[in-house]
């Protein structure tokens, strides 16, 4: 959010910054822990100058109002050096916070995460401001849990042993930048944003590993996500998301990495060169303004996702799409001509639930076939054809009717037009009929009427009357016509 005097953050309290070696810290000694902690509750803006190695985690807890800052990420912050699962600084029910221009390191031999934002028994943790900061952990950059409100704004997460520690990475240790823990029972995240960051190293060997992972069970909730302008990169998975409400990527770099989605409802990726993407369980979930990444590219919508698809999207490969209505709109396969439409399980449209061109067959209904006078009684085995296919307001029906009974010598009999649909015009064409069950053939006359939902046979134009048969008449013919 924007603060009252129009900069980045909130409004706060202005003062002179308190300095941690006010306090004791000292960037020689072997902990700050102690130091840093008493700085940093001591005022609502606290400026580091230097790098503070701890053997503890920063915890910061229970109150309002609290601003970190730097002068240059590359040179202030704090080096964690503490035992495993123990994060260098962690946020606990604590409201309007501002972080901005400091760097959280890992040295070699200490596995933790940079940063955990959460909510333990007090006020909800939010209004998170979190701006231009270097994460260089042997762990997680930032986990979140139970909090709202919360933007990552210019955050750079780099492997460790880069120009703060000088130290080789962990191997197996960096499974995230960004983490919502779906093992956190009734965890939630809501109103979170990712704006200008830089995420990168992940090891791709580290099994179920993502630049930004995020997923809920239970009654939690994770809404309203949104990443603009970021690259997430490298020969990994850059986000797997898991059942979010409204997620929005935009203009993000996702270079040969993959992005999964399971479960998630009203998501937008839109970001460049994406390797491969899978949609499971999605609802209203789609694909718009990227091009897939190299040639083994993929895009796979599975059979439990709803009204999922792509929008103006230059594929590598043919999607594979075996969701219930998915809507491919303005795309392309590389090879294809630009002018090419290309329908994976086929095209829809006039929200249709059949793809136009192909053919449905109704549940046989004697009521469909009449008689001018008379009867004509057709069985469920008389009825070889009745089927109809659209396209746009083009509709094709084939039928075929065989040993069939007609009574009182009708002079036309009557076929209903199927799917409830009406004729737009007027039309004749030649049907075949026979009244001996195809041992003589004749050439008769169909014919549809304006605004009717009939298709009308005739034996010929003079309306010459059909005999009457037990089970020896038969109809054939296909017709093409404008429905209304």
């Amino acid at each position: 959010p924007e603060g009252g005097d129009g900069s980045d953050g909130w409004e706060r309290e202005q003062q002179t910054p308190i300095n941690p070696l006010w306090y004791g810290a000292d960037p020689d000694a072997a902990n700050n822990s102690a130091a840093l902690i008493q700085a940093l509750t001591r005022g609502s803006q606290v400026k580091f100058e230097d790098l503070f190695p701890v053997t503890e985690s920063i915890l910061l807890e229970g109150f309002d109002g609290l601003s970190i800052t730097g002068d240059d990420y590359l040179t202030c912050g704090i080096i964690n050096k503490a035992a495993s699962s123990k994060p260098t600084l962690i946020l606990r029910d604590i409201q309007y916070f501002f972080i901005e221009r400091i760097a959280i390191a890992g040295a070699t031999g200490f596995p933790n995460d940079a940063i955990l934002i959460d909510t333990v028994g007090g006020q909800t943790t939010a209004f998170g401001d979190i701006k231009d900061m270097f994460l260089q952990p042997n762990g997680i950059g930032i986990e979140l849990q139970k909090c709202n409100t919360i933007r990552l704004k210019g955050i750079k997460y780099w492997p460790s042993g880069g120009p703060l520690v000088g130290d080789a990475p962990i191997a197996g240790t960096r499974k995230h930048a960004i983490f919502v823990d779906e093992g956190v029972t009734n965890n939630y995240a809501n109103e979170i944003t990712l704006d200008g960051c830089n995420l990168i190293g992940i090891e791709p060997a580290i099994s179920g590993s993502a630049l930004i992972k995020a997923g809920e069970v239970g009654t939690g909730t994770l809404s309203n996500w949104k990443i603009d302008d970021c690259e997430l990169e490298g020969f990994h998975t850059a986000l797997d998301m898991k059942n979010v409400i409204n997620l929005n990527v935009k203009s993000t770099y996702l270079e040969n990495a993959d992005v999964k989605l399971e479960g998630c409802r009203h998501a937008v990726i839109n970001g460049y060169n994406p390797e491969n993407v899978t949609f499971t369980g999605c609802l209203n979930s789609k694909l718009a303004d990227l091009v897939m990444g190299t040639v083994t590219s993929s895009f796979t919508i599975d059979a439990t996702s709803t009204r999922c698809g792509a929008d103006n999207v230059n594929f590598q490969n043919a999607p594979t799409d075996s969701g219930t209505d998915s809507e491919f709109i303005n795309w392309a396969i590389a090879g294809a001509t630009q002018d090419d439409i290309i329908g994976a399980t086929g095209i829809r449209e006039r929200s249709r639930s059949t793809p136009m061109g192909e053919w449905i067959t109704p549940a046989f209904d004697a009521g469909v076939y009449t008689a001018a006078t008379g009867l004509w009684t057709v069985a469920s085995g008389d009825q070889k054809t009745y089927s109809y296919t659209l396209v746009g307001k083009t509709m094709t029906v084939n039928f075929s009717v065989r040993t069939s009974t007609i009574t009182a010598t009708p002079v036309s009999l009557r076929i209903t037009i199927p799917g409830s649909f009406t004729s737009n015009q007027e039309l004749r064409f030649p049907i075949i009929y026979s009244e001996d069950n195809g041992t003589s053939t004749g050439i008769g006359t169909g014919r549809l009427q304006a605004t009717s939902n009939l298709i009308i046979i005739n034996k010929d134009l003079a309306g010459t009357a059909f005999a009457t048969t037990t089970d020896l008449t038969l109809v054939e013919g296909s017709v093409t016509f404008e429905i209304q």
